[in-house]
């Protein structure tokens, strides 16, 4: 890029409109809202609360990692700029050359697999997103855009306790999700999103006993994004996340046999700061990278029960992968892994 263009670029941004800083205000202030209206009071239904906590967090990370990875590289994103005539291109980044309209859609399927073993409870399956979004791009420092997130969960939850309880729990769900993002020259990218959404939950235990309740969650995540080249294939990516998500089960009705006992509303909150980054390698079609990062959890349960969920306040997250992309065909395959906590995703998309 040459100095003429870096220039007008930064001089865009200096100049960005009064409505953007406004717009971003809102966003935040109605993510906050969002995220500590509601107060719960009682007990929980530890095996649906999990499985909730668990689909929130692969939902929020998700969305998190489009943004970033959709604008300044990395995990395939399908981007099509609306009212071109040619044939759509995956985007490389928020400054990818597109002609005639600064409004374009994009959409990916994320298929993941979570296994968490924190006691007292224990939570494994899968949780499967198709996201897609719209946004606008001004001027190739910012854009405004809403994603959509449907979600499909299914997961075995267990209580370890005096007597160990299994739950079999799924669940059908969505999330919408408003983001900004301001690309403030070629290494640095802040963003903000907000998001809120529920799941409708079917959960059996062990027992017999069977219940319908529905997960609301709400999020706000606000981060910052640095880039910098190693050599012409090798990349340092540097990322600071500041999260505060919140799942909240109304009251409901359970029932075993004949016997239908009333459960009282519950509610978990999650703060969670992340500081890290990750190096990658252009290979080709190829770029295998791999990081680590510090997270730091904030982690309140409102309940009475006995058995409640728990996160460690302190963790190291370990990071690797491969991203992809050859002919039609783009994806990425992501694995995670912290102290009672793996986690894998596969990013999978074609051209068309």
């Amino acid at each position: 890029m040459t100095a003429k263009v870096l220039n007008l670029k930064l001089d865009r941004a200096a100049k960005l409109p009064l409505a953007f800083v406004q717009c971003l205000m809102v966003c935040v202030v109605l993510a906050a809202v969002l995220a500590v209206n509601a107060h719960a009071e009682t007990t929980t239904k530890n095996g649906s609360s999990a499985a909730g906590n668990a689909a929130t967090r692969t939902t929020v990370d998700a969305i998190n990692s489009i943004i970033s990875s959709g604008l300044m590289g990395g995990a395939g994103v399908f981007r099509i700029r609306l009212g071109e005539g040619s044939t759509p291109e995956l985007s490389k980044g928020m400054a990818a050359s597109f002609d005639s309209s600064n409004l374009s859609i994009w959409f990916t399927p994320v298929l993941t697999r979570v296994d968490n073993k924190i006691a007292p409870l224990f939570t494994e399956g899968s949780v499967n997103l198709l996201m897609g979004g719209i946004e606008y791009n001004h001027e190739d420092t910012v854009i405004i855009g809403v994603s959509l997130t449907r979600d499909w969960a299914n997961m075995t939850s267990t209580e370890i306790s005096t007597t160990t309880s299994t739950s079999a729990v799924t669940g059908l769900g969505y999330t919408v999700a408003p983001y900004v993002a301001w690309q403030l020259n070629p290494s640095w990218l802040l963003d903000a999103s907000f998001g809120a959404g529920n799941s409708q939950l079917e959960s059996t235990k062990s027992d017999g006993t069977v219940a319908s309740p529905k997960d609301e969650r709400s999020f706000v995540s606000m981060g910052a994004t640095y880039l910098k080249p190693l050599t012409d294939k090798a990349m340092f990516t540097g990322k600071s996340t500041l999260s505060r998500s919140r799942d909240f089960i109304d009251t409901f009705n359970s029932t075993r046999g004949t016997t239908v006992t009333s459960n009282t509303s519950s509610a978990t909150y999650l703060n969670q700061l992340k500081l890290g980054g990750q190096l990658s390698y252009r290979l080709g079609s190829f770029t295998p990278y791999a990081g680590g990062y510090y997270i730091q959890n904030d982690f309140t349960v409102d309940s009475t029960s006995s058995v409640k969920p728990v996160e460690y306040q302190t963790v190291s997250q370990w990071v690797a992968g491969l991203n992809f992309s050859t002919g039609p065909v783009y994806g990425a395959l992501a694995f995670q892994q912290e102290q009672g906590r793996t986690q894998s995703r596969l990013y999978l998309g074609y051209r068309f």
